[in-house]
């Protein structure tokens, strides 16, 4: 920290400063290693707050107060429902924080599903958890994809399913 109160990350021969939660980027902003993570940028969610872009190759953890505001952000921009079937989620807090999983009924149905978080493009497949790459899905709808992206990359390694 600098007398002037401000924060300095450094990020391969670049800074960027942090003051009160205001981020000055540079033209690019390059990415740095912490720990098996990797910060590419950073995101802005519902609330106005600045978090970093983590990418990291494994599956994402609410507990870690990063990763809930991700889903929580995710959430709202998609209306708390299921971008395929239109599910609704059941009792939402105002005050949702993306640390507990959502419930949601399908029509007619009396069972009740989690809304879960679905990476468009998989992390397998060199997607990232990005808000631009994930999207909300009911537990139905989300095995349905799985098993639609199972058949196509057997269809494109020329095998049938």
């Amino acid at each position: 920290m600098r007398s002037d109160g401000q924060v300095l990350l450094p990020l391969r021969r670049r800074h960027i400063a942090v003051h009160g939660g205001d981020v000055r980027k540079p033209a690019v902003v390059p990415s740095v290693r912490l720990g098996t993570q990797e910060i590419a940028g950073f995101w802005t969610d519902h609330k106005g707050r600045q978090w970093p872009e983590v990418r990291s190759p494994r599956r994402l953890k609410f507990k870690y107060p990063l990763h809930a505001a991700l889903r929580a952000y995710v959430m709202h921009r998609d209306n708390y429902r299921c971008r395929k079937c239109l599910a609704a989620a059941i009792d939402v807090p105002t005050d949702y924080d993306g640390r507990s999983a959502l419930w949601c009924g399908h029509p007619g149905d009396a069972q009740q599903l989690v809304l879960v978080l679905d990476h468009v493009l998989t992390l397998k497949a060199g997607g990232r958890s990005t808000p631009d790459n994930l999207q909300v899905l009911c537990e139905t709808c989300n095995r349905r994809k799985q098993k639609q992206d199972k058949r196509d990359v057997l269809a494109a390694m020329g095998r049938q399913s």
